[in-house]
């Protein structure tokens, strides 16, 4: 298994290397970030390389604050945010599929962003799919 984390997550990718090992199988620590292309290429390649095949890529990276007024997010912020939970999902799903074996799987997780815009428009998040999509 390889686990990719932000190298600010070292300690708690080394308590889940550990776990993994200790159930008998074998873990790869790659830190980077998956908001770049160049990183989710190569830590596809790795995985490739270290097990011989790709059968399951699961992307949980994400990144989430919580604002009580849109007003407060910074558009740095929200970069950051489509960053990492639009494109890094793009960018990973997209390395990963010619590697990935008949019958592999792709699962891809997102948190709960949109929801101060949910709040204080209730009722335009329920007509702007956008909204909605965001808060998926």
């Amino acid at each position: 298994m390889v686990l990719s984390f932000l190298e600010e997550e070292q300690t708690d990718a080394r308590e889940v290397a550990k776990l993994i090992e200790e159930g008998g199988q074998k873990a790869i620590c790659l830190p980077g970030d998956i908001r770049s292309v160049e990183y989710a290429n190569s830590l596809v390649e790795a995985a490739f390389s270290a097990c011989g095949r790709l059968d399951i890529v699961v992307n949980n990276a994400a990144y989430q604050m919580t604002r009580e007024n849109i007003e407060d997010i910074t558009p740095d912020e929200f970069e950051h945010t489509f960053a990492t939970n639009v494109f890094g999902i793009f960018y990973l799903t997209r390395a990963a599929l010619p590697k990935l074996r008949p019958g592999g799987v792709i699962i891809n997780t997102a948190p709960k962003n949109g929801e101060v815009v949910a709040k204080r428009e209730n009722a335009r998040a329920k007509k702007d799919p956008w909204l909605l999509a965001l808060r998926s």
